[in-house]
């Protein structure tokens, strides 16, 4: 299929998925249609993972096994604050201190993918994920923002090797790029 083609084609999948209130999906690259499909499914599993309803956990052996040894992760950026990257078992545990401690350990707590941006280039691939979080039995979005996901294939499979989150509020909007119109 042709570039212009291409184009024309990802842009009426996003305008139907978006009619429909569906996640849109972007993608730039030349990656088989396969990999880019084992990317998505490595991203839903993830977010599938980070879920939790009240009093419960996330998914934390099969967040776990979704990241490359050495994974760096950036907690969202708050004002005064310098960013800090920790791996993937500071991450995990900074994570259970937040459930234990917030008021989403007693609500629970959602995320879903409403924007995907995927760029392949061989054995890397970057994503830009839109998220909206929500509270289980109330599908209202309580926060989003904007996942910057680095990932490697590994053998058959795709790893998180980093990911940064930064969350939009009044101050700062999500881009309309990653809106998906």
């Amino acid at each position: 299929m042709s570039g212009e083609r291409s184009a024309i084609v990802a842009g009426l999948v996003a305008a139907v998925a978006s009619l429909l209130g569906c996640r849109t999906v972007e993608v730039e690259s030349r990656a088989p249609a396969d990999q880019v499909r084992q990317i998505e499914q490595t991203l839903d599993t993830l977010y599938r993972a980070f879920c939790f309803d009240a009093g419960g956990d996330a998914d934390w052996p099969t967040m776990r096994s979704l990241f490359l040894d050495g994974a760096s992760f950036v907690a969202p950026v708050r004002d005064g604050m310098l960013p800090r990257a920790v791996q993937a078992d500071q991450f995990i545990e900074d994570f259970q201190s937040w459930i234990a401690s917030s008021s989403e350990g007693e609500t629970g707590l959602h995320e879903r993918i409403e924007h995907l941006r995927i760029d392949v280039y061989g054995t890397v691939a970057h994503a830009y994920v839109l998220f909206e979080a929500f509270v289980p039995g109330d599908q209202r979005a309580v926060k989003r923002g904007i996942d910057s996901i680095q990932l490697v294939r590994a053998g058959e499979h795709w790893l998180v090797a980093s990911l940064t989150t930064q969350f939009a509020n009044g101050d700062l909007p999500v881009p309309t790029r990653f809106e998906g119109s």
